[in-house]
């Protein structure tokens, strides 16, 4: 009888590992140093190359081995090619006349960064290998990497325990791909022609919109101060100047997105996780904006005025008002269901080694062990570093709230595409401590939920039939691959040119504006416009009644979908480019012509069968016009490294 459980970790995906190290890494981390943004370039696109060379040669790739080369996307090459850009970033945040302009030059310790002087030396050496570097790199990377992965890979196991063995979650976004690459292995028809079908209508959506615009020059269609988006509509249809000329209705916004990828991953999504996802997204930035407006809650510094846009209103709002909310909620949907339903955690727990027994789990007192002495290790770090600061806070938030919030991203991962992240946990935890020194702001002060991805994973290895001991062991190759990697791309780019300079045009242009945002975060945070006491305590009490009325009425996760409709696109500290309001609205139209449409033109069973790889099809055609594009400007900006 064959076992079913398979290997993964062969030397053909660990090959594939390699190439991404070698190849890909270095062209993520330029092309962040050239444009500041992340490389488009999707880990399918790897996939589909070993996979076709492999098939080329009599031997195609088993699932197993496409599932161990996914992972380098969530863990290794992708996650961490920017560990040691960062301590160079800090250098010139150090040495910088903006940072001494605030007065925090002096306060900087040689554990964040070496000493401002010697920056002119430590750039024209071009390398870490300098005693200046030793402590920062063992503060920041070193210590807190290996402790995150570690606290990381226990939570995934809990999380797995909770919400895929006890209660059953469906996790959109990882399903589809493990379901894509079942197609991509076993090449039954009915999984191969839609997928290839839905590459080549992504190839193609990509082609007549942002790769044409690439083409004819991003200047030839830019009118005025309209942004055009992915072709020839705008990126957002923005009907909020219609709402201000109604007196009650001002501060609402309203709008749509042109970009067809929104609405093609809402069709993974059930009609009722999307309804709750848009009547959140109403709340908050409709009728809750609405409300702010009415009764003059804006800030002095940000006064409401006509034709701010849907845009900056979500940013503003959500920095002054709904941030707390999320907070307050978050918190909610946390400890409420805990404290109403004990026996899930519990059962959870129990069953944590059988669960995946069969599949290489581990037993619960040595996750528990992994977890605690990864949380109370960053805690030792972070008191060692700055012993002022209160421990028993420092223990309750990295090690309760890694431990918590972990649930709530898990779950929203579960039921939505994707998940949330809650914004401004670490500030929040700084501002109410009380504790004014600057240190604690450069300290590694980290919430772990990375198990969230963990556990997503886990879930793609039973459907690929790999142990999750295997996947774990290839989560610490990819990440040892894409730390080492890192070092040795960053040293060869330092050699080759100074950072900042204008072979790297990111670091000239946006490093002195990050440097300005950075210190004067500082001191903006203690204004008290960020956290509002009475906001989180008033929304964590409605996110109790919310879960206790959803728990009743069988609906367990709608909180969860409600904080989804205002968090989706959001990135703390950075301006959103599209409004939540929109995305979610576009999931929505999504799941309603998913739901009643395609199923009921193709039959329901076959809809449901296929509807996984028609998403992950288009998408990985989307990312290889991405990806085409990147590849062309990439070569068309470093021609300064040829003599002529």
């Amino acid at each position: 009888m064959t076992e079913k459980y398979q290997r993964g970790l062969t030397w053909r995906s660990i090959l594939a590992l390699v190439f991404g190290g070698l190849i890909v890494e270095p062209a993520i981390i330029y092309y962040y140093l050239v444009t500041g943004l992340t490389l488009p370039l999707s880990t399918w696109i790897v996939i589909l190359v070993f996979s076709e060379i492999a098939r080329a040669f009599g031997r195609p790739l088993a699932k197993q081995e496409i599932f161990i080369i996914l992972s380098f996307e969530t863990l290794g090459l992708l996650g961490y090619a920017w560990v040691f850009v960062m301590p160079v970033r800090n250098l010139y945040f150090a040495q910088s006349r903006i940072t001494e302009a605030f007065g925090l030059s002096e306060l900087i310790p040689g554990w964040w960064s070496p000493p401002r002087d010697q920056y002119i030396n430590l750039m024209r050496m071009g390398t870490f290998f300098h005693t200046s570097w030793l402590l920062p790199i063992i503060v920041l990377i070193a210590i807190p990497y290996t402790l995150g992965v570690i606290a990381n890979i226990s939570m995934g196991y809990f999380s797995y325990s909770l919400y895929v063995s006890v209660e059953k979650l469906t996790f959109p976004s990882q399903a589809a791909a493990a379901q894509t690459i079942v197609a991509l292995s076993e090449r039954e028809p009915r999984w191969v022609r839609p997928l290839y079908l839905a590459v080549i209508a992504g190839i193609l959506y990509n082609g007549a919109s942002t790769f044409s615009q690439f083409l004819l020059g991003y200047s030839f269609i830019k009118r005025g101060t309209l942004d055009i988006g992915r072709g020839w509509a705008p990126a957002l249809l923005d009907f909020t100047a219609v709402l201000e000329t109604i007196p009650g209705l001002r501060g609402a916004q309203l709008g749509f997105t042109s970009d067809l990828t929104f609405y093609v991953t809402g069709i993974l999504l059930p009609v009722s996780t999307t309804l709750f996802m848009v009547i959140g997204s109403f709340c908050f930035y409709f009728f809750g904006n609405i409300a702010i407006t009415a009764l003059d809650l804006w800030p002095q510094e940000f006064p409401w005025r006509p034709g701010l846009g849907m845009t900056v209103l979500a940013y503003r709002s959500t920095l002054y008002f709904w941030t707390s909310v999320f907070i307050g909620l978050a918190l909610a949907a946390a400890f409420v269901p805990i404290l109403i339903q004990p026996q899930k955690l519990v059962r959870a727990f129990r069953g944590l080694s059988a669960a995946g027994k069969e599949a290489g789990g581990t037993s619960l007192w040595l996750l528990l062990a992994m977890f605690l002495v990864s949380t109370l290790g960053t805690v030792a770090l972070v008191y060692f570093l700055v012993p002022g600061f209160p421990i028993w806070l420092l223990i309750v938030f990295i090690a309760g709230l890694s431990f918590f919030i972990t649930f709530v991203q898990t779950q929203s991962a579960g039921v939505t595409y994707g998940g949330f992240n809650i914004p401004y946990l670490r500030e929040m935890m700084i501002y109410y401590s009380g504790y004014r020194s600057f240190d604690i702001w450069l300290a590694p002060v980290n919430v772990y939920t990375g198990g969230t991805s963990f556990c997503g994973a886990f879930l793609q290895a039973d459907v690929c039939e790999v142990r999750h001991s295997e996947y774990v062991k290839a989560s610490f190759v990819t990440v040892g691959l894409g730390v080492i990697m890192s070092f040795v791309y960053m040293t060869l780019f330092m050699k080759m040119a100074e950072i900042p300079s204008i072979a790297y045009p990111y670091t000239i242009i946006r490093w002195p504006v990050e440097t300005m945002e950075w210190a004067r975060w500082q001191s903006w945070l203690w204004s008290g416009l960020l956290f509002k006491y009475d906001l989180i305590l008033g929304s964590f009490g409605i996110g109790a009644v919310l879960t206790v009325l959803s728990n009743f009425l069988h609906a367990p996760y709608a909180l969860v979908s409600i904080l989804m409709g205002g968090l989706m696109g959001a990135v703390p500290g950075v301006t959103l480019s599209i409004s939540p309001l929109a995305l979610t609205m576009a999931q929505f139209g999504g799941s309603l012509v998913s739901t009643y449409g395609f199923a009921r033109i193709l039959g329901a069973e076959r809809w449901r069968s296929i509807r996984p790889v028609v998403v992950m099809g288009f998408m990985i055609g989307d990312g290889l016009m991405w990806a085409l594009q990147a590849a062309l400007m990439l070569t068309s900006k470093s021609m300064w490294l040829l003599p002529y």
